[in-house]
């Protein structure tokens, strides 16, 4: 056995006086149920008459299922949740019991079961639930996933990332310093923890105190120190990493329970903190404040995992053992009896590769990828489609293989299969699950609008996962700002975190949409047909990707229906289809990456792209190319152009554009102009189409213009918004259906400040951080959560308090935060949403790794 100086115990620990103190001071406590703010009714004393066996559910082929159902709440409460006699933590994590100095025994915790009731020994290999197949669960063309050191945890109230760089980050709940930034002061936003030096490669969080292993081997922890979870060989908490390892440890993996730590270490556990349940596994429920080693396990370990409560280890040979906290089963040993010596998680043949601990409940990855939970199931956080408690592994309906990430949260789970793709269960309460609901799960539910992850972590009602980008995204509760949004407000679905985000400008058209981020990079994405995206091919992607060789210095994007063009350095460059000349390079031949405009070196400003024509302000001038059936481009004939040429009177003054199907129209001295295709009246005026700009009339100091397929709409310095063309589907938000030549107010808004136009929708934002649309709505496109056409504005009530752009594709919709965050709803056939799936959504959901 390796000596206790070896453990940590000289200069990143406090002295050892004598070998035999273990390093330690014994500690004891009353205990602790940590259980009353969960479920506050007592535990029910299941009387000699009550037998388990009795109460268990026939299978199909007539065995007994060990998971409990309805009928054992006179035998097993559903409850199940320990509320005895020993002192409990306040909501706030304030000890109401004094700690004393004494050993709380010398002997190991008895084996004698915990009440009466008798547990079946065995469930046969055949249960219901263990060969169901698997789904397809992630869209085909979704990747496996680049390796990554990156890691993220959470457990309570606080969350703890790596970034690709190994810098580690902390948000959330900070009463004990467990942030590590040096102060109490609670964060809704991520914060480094300066202090930390070095390359991270590994974080976990327990209640109130967290630690993160180093490239070198070192092991930092800080935060809650009451029962010496910190491991530094005292009982003072600590605002800042300490050191409890120095490096070349040997140390490979780190788990935190709520208030106790384990490590790996050189193919051995060792634990310390808490122990009144026996969770450190040392023979004993004898608190420790440095690392003691535990018992009854062979060299070999290869993964760890630690619960509310209890710890488990996973031998190299296979199997997996578990010692602690057991009323309610989490140990999976088939019954429910404490230990403080490891014990066989029994009907586990397998290795396991991945362990997590809820609260009450374990779930665990094997070597064939299949997910298996077991323990406490009031709120379906063992996935098994019923409410049932399970004294032995069960297999989560669908998850047989594939599988090759878990983390549980405290009544809730989640996993990553080899796709990347994550799906959740349990507890839904404050939308920790990630579906968009508030309903418990059963049964496993893919995550929305995530797409790739490569890390997951689940918190008492939130989860976060880390993407490859290194972004981050959490949904589920945020009253102490553990989503890291900045914000307070629940997220039912995930959400990025404010440091994570970086697009400075979007556009939508009618199959992909495109952004800029904060370096100036290009990014598109969608249906990538003809070249569109300027990726170098034609393919389809539901995720942002680089546009070719224009990485940085870009201000605006503009994508058409089978083109795209953008500013860079004041100089135009389109990309794409060029059957007609719409990318302005004097002939027909298409490029899949960017080619500068003719002509357009310097001084553009603003770039707009139609179906088939491409148009921009050329230091105040209006110039425009492609087709010009209908005489789109306004230069006074119907001729094709494949240069840019001057727009007829716009020779200066022009501060607005916008390209539609077959019409432009322009913010020219203080007035709309309009050219082009005149069916539904969209010029503005009644007769025929025109191929040179038309003043609209009835218009009182415009400041901003919007066209779409067949209608258009300007924003009046007094915050109405006037809208002509065609009304078949209510896009001039008039309350009818009637269209209409001359421009009319759009009902009930007053005060917006800034408007957009998709194919046959239209959306405004308000001065008070109010996004409103109306129109066609087949494929959700007005952010409302139905499907119905609306002829006058309703409120994108999930973006209220946002502020940022609106931007309206062909039958989808996008709108930057402030922060960066991109937001889309609406059509996704071709991945126009960039969530990583094809899923029609109604709401906004933010786009999944926008760089």
């Amino acid at each position: 056995m390796l000596s206790l100086v070896s453990l940590g115990c000289s200069p990143y620990a406090a002295p050892c006086p004598t070998l035999d103190s273990a390093c330690s001071k014994p500690i004891t406590h009353d205990g602790f149920g940590f259980d009353k703010e969960l479920d506050q009714q007592p535990t029910k004393d299941a009387g000699p008459d009550h037998n388990l066996t009795d109460a268990l559910s026939d299978g199909p082929d007539g065995s007994k299922d060990i998971a409990v159902h309805d009928a054992l709440a006179d035998a097993l409460p559903s409850e199940r949740i320990s509320t005895d006699s020993e002192a409990d933590l306040s909501p706030d994590g304030v000890v109401d019991a004094p700690i004393s100095d004494a050993p709380i025994s010398d002997a190991p915790i008895s084996d004698a079961p915990i009440s009466d009731v008798a547990v079946a020994d065995v469930l046969l290999p055949d249960a219901p639930g263990l060969d169901i197949p698997i789904p397809d669960s992630a869209p085909a063309d979704i990747m496996i996933l680049p390796t990554t050191h990156s890691t993220i945890a959470s457990r309570k109230n606080h969350t703890c990332a790596i970034t690709p760089d190994g810098v580690v980050k902390c948000w959330g709940y900070n009463r004990y310093g467990q942030l590590g930034v040096g102060d109490t002061e609670s964060r809704k936003s991520p914060i480094e923890v300066l202090s930390l030096r070095g390359e991270a490669t590994s974080v976990a969080v327990g209640d109130s105190h967290s630690c993160a292993l180093m490239a070198d081997g070192a092991l930092f922890c800080w935060g809650n120190n009451t029962y010496g979870q910190l491991g530094v060989g005292n009982r003072t908490s600590a605002e800042e990493p300490l050191p409890v390892f120095p490096p070349g440890s040997g140390i490979t993996a780190l788990t935190l329970g709520n208030h106790h730590t384990c490590i790996l270490r050189n193919t051995r556990v060792y634990c310390w903190g808490y122990n009144s349940r026996g969770q450190l596994g040392t023979g004993d429920t004898v608190y420790q404040i440095s690392p003691v080693e535990v018992v009854n396990l062979e060299p070999g370990v290869i993964a760890i995992g630690a619960g509310h409560q209890h710890t488990c280890a996973a031998p190299a040979a296979g199997g997996l053992k578990c010692w602690g906290y057991n009323y309610n089963g989490q140990l999976g040993t088939g019954d429910s009896v404490n230990t403080s010596i490891p014990k066989n998680v029994v009907l586990l043949p397998d290795p396991v590769q991945e362990i997590a601990g809820g609260e009450h409940h374990t779930c665990v990855i094997t070597s064939t990828g299949r997910v298996n939970c077991w323990g406490y199931n009031r709120h379906g956080q063992l996935g098994t489609g019923n409410t049932g408690m399970a004294f032995v592994p069960q297999v989560p309906i669908g998850l047989i293989g594939g599988w090759v990430k878990i983390a549980t949260g405290r009544n809730h789970s989640c996993a990553i299969n080899t796709s990347g793709f994550v799906q959740c269960w349990g507890a839904n309460s404050q939308g920790a699950v990630g579906d968009g609901t508030t309903a418990s799960a059963l049964t496993p539910r893919p995550v929305l609008a995530l797409g790739l992850a490569t890390s997951i972590a689940g918190g008492e009602n939130h989860s976060c996962a880390l993407l490859p980008s290194g972004s981050v995204r959490c949904w589920g509760l945020n009253g102490l700002g553990e989503l890291g949004t900045g914000v307070d407000r629940n997220e039912e679905r995930p959400l990025a975190l404010n440091s994570f985000s970086g697009a400075r400008s979007i556009n939508a058209s009618l199959s992909h949409s495109c952004g800029v981020n904060s370096a100036g990079a290009l990014y598109c994405w969608g249906q990538g047909n003809d070249g569109k995206l300027g990726t170098g091919d034609d393919l389809t992607t539901d995720i942002p990707v680089a546009v070719a060789t224009l990485t940085s210095s870009a201000t605006s994007i503009a994508p058409g229906s089978r083109h795209t063009c953008a500013i860079a350095n004041g100089a135009a460059y389109c990309w794409g289809y060029n059957g007609l000349g719409q990318l302005g390079t004097g002939d027909k031949v298409h490029h899949d990456s960017p080619e500068l405009v003719h002509g357009l070196a310097s001084q553009t400003t603003l770039i707009a792209a139609g179906d088939k024509h491409s148009c921009a302000i050329v230091n105040g001038a209006t110039r425009c190319w492609g087709n010009n059936y209908y005489g789109q481009l306004g230069t006074g004939d119907n001729l094709e152009h494949l240069d840019p040429s001057p727009v007829t009177g716009l020779t200066s003054g022009v501060t607005a554009l916008a390209t539609a199907q077959n019409h432009t129209c322009a913010l020219h001295q203080g007035l709309v102009k309009c050219w082009g295709y005149n069916l539904h009246g969209q010029l503005g005026v009644t007769g025929a189409n025109s191929n040179t700009p038309l003043t609209v009339q009835g218009l009182t100091i415009p400041l901003a213009v919007a066209v779409g397929q067949s209608h258009s709409c300007a924003l009046q310095r007094s915050g109405e918004v006037y809208c002509w063309g065609d009304n078949g589907i209510g896009q001039l938000g008039t309350g009818d259906f009637v269209d209409s030549p001359t421009p009319g107010p759009v009902t009930t808004i007053t005060n917006a400040i800034a408007i957009a136009a998709g194919y046959s929708h239209t959306c405004a934002q308000t001065s008070e951080a109010r996004v409103f649309c109306w129109g066609l709505n087949n494929a959700g496109q007005l952010g409302i959560g139905n499907h119905d056409v609306q002829n006058s504005p309703q409120e994108v009530t999930d973006l209220r308090g946002a502020t940022g752009t609106l931007s309206a594709g062909g039958n989808h919709t996008a709108f930057i935060h402030d922060n960066g965050t991109v937001y889309v709803w609406g059509s996704n056939y071709y991945g126009e949403l960039g969530l990583g799936y094809h899923a029609v959504n109604t709401v906004p959901l933010d786009v999944i790794d926008f760089p």
